[in-house]
């Protein structure tokens, strides 16, 4: 049984202009949904610049996160 307390164990790293920007603008629908995938909890940083998700991904697995999903997942 996982430990409540711990960290969540997903992160969505997200590059809001992916998908021609319907990423960001869809976002809280987008959100929703992963919430009924992953459950309440789930963490998420966006990307800023080119390279950003990488090094985000990896500071989140650092952090104790079991999955980390980049935007192109979330965004289609």
């Amino acid at each position: 049984m996982r430990d409540k307390s711990r960290t969540p164990d997903t992160a969505l790293i997200v590059n809001p202009n992916s998908c021609s920007g319907l990423t960001g603008k869809n976002w809280d629908e987008l959100y929703e949904k992963m919430e009924k995938i992953f459950g309440n909890g789930i963490k998420v940083a966006f990307s800023k610049r080119s390279g950003n998700g990488t090094t985000l991904a990896r500071d989140m697995l650092r952090k104790g996160f079991d999955r980390s999903l980049p935007s192109e997942v979330t965004g289609q």
